[in-house]
């Protein structure tokens, strides 16, 4: 537990490495990642004993809950959001947890590896979709997934024809959805052009900055690949079918297929038995008999 507070990238492999050099007990992979399971439930349980006496069952439970949330947010804006859910259910709750450092058990402040682990999702994913072409002949397959393929950027190039919002649709909502949610918050001015946002926690923007860094435009606080046109310039390109140019003339029954060429395989070495007494008797005696 201390090292897993000591060093956010503590991960299962330097468990089992300081176990073996601290006692020399080699301990299986899957039981080191047991025990930073454990660890991360023992900041649970701190935080279940913390609410002992201060809320409901049923309030505790979805509090707990929620810091599993924060644990493994990826990103600070949904870290942010379950702890407004919490501060909405309990304020002392939302406090002990901002005090318990999160750099120390939510993934969103870690820094470096986040997983340690790697995936294959994204190529079973694909290998799903093409599941139909997979039993094709070589040529056939390549050009049934390149079919494929243009079916869904034709499909997704017309698709944002009809778009009249520089950014995609669901990025549009998104950012329509937090500035709706963003009305009441409270904001203080300064000096007329620095503002500050109530909020946990709070932020001083300065408008000057602002302005003169982005023109007032929240759009261009995006991602240029959530702009429509970005997106329609993904599927513009054709991908042409394979060229036959230097293809055999040859129909396929008039190819002769030979077997490999294959090398004979030595025979096994006799072996040098150096012959015995006896045998040497023997041999002596069929030469005088001769």
């Amino acid at each position: 537990m201390e090292k897993l507070k000591d060093t956010s990238l503590y991960r299962p492999i330097h468990i089992k490495n300081d176990i073996f050099r601290e006692y020399g007990i080699d301990v299986p992979y899957h039981q080191a990642w047991l025990e930073k399971d454990v660890a991360y439930k023992s900041l649970h349980d701190n935080f279940a004993k913390y609410l002992r006496g201060k809320c409901s069952q049923a309030t505790k439970d979805t509090l707990l809950q929620l810091l599993s949330q924060a644990s493994y947010a990826l990103g600070v804006v949904d870290f942010e959001k379950v702890m407004r859910e919490i501060c909405e259910l309990n304020v002392q709750a939302e406090i002990w947890a901002r005090e318990s450092n999160p750099n120390y058990w939510s993934n969103t402040f870690f820094e470096g590896e986040r997983y340690g682990e790697m995936y294959s999702n994204a190529a079973e994913l694909f290998n799903a979709w093409i599941l139909e072409a997979r039993h094709l002949p070589i040529l056939a397959m390549m050009d049934r997934i390149r079919i494929q393929i243009m079916e869904l950027s034709y499909k997704r190039r017309n698709k944002c024809v009809d778009w009249e919002t520089r950014l995609c649709q669901k990025i549009d909502a998104y950012v329509k959805n937090l500035m709706d949610s963003s009305r009441d918050i409270h904001v203080n001015c300064s000096n007329g052009v620095v503002f500050e946002v109530v909020s946990r926690p709070s932020y001083v923007v300065n408008l000057h900055e602002v302005v003169h860094k982005i023109g007032g435009n929240v759009e261009e606080y995006c991602s240029m690949y959530f702009i429509t046109e970005c997106y329609s310039n993904c599927y513009k390109e054709t991908i042409h079918t394979i060229s036959d140019v230097d293809k055999s003339d040859k129909s396929v029954d008039d190819i002769e297929i030979k077997p490999p060429t294959t090398k004979k395989k030595l025979d096994r070495p006799k072996k040098k038995r150096i012959p015995s007494q006896q045998a040497l008797e023997g041999e002596k005696n069929d030469i005088y008999m001769l």
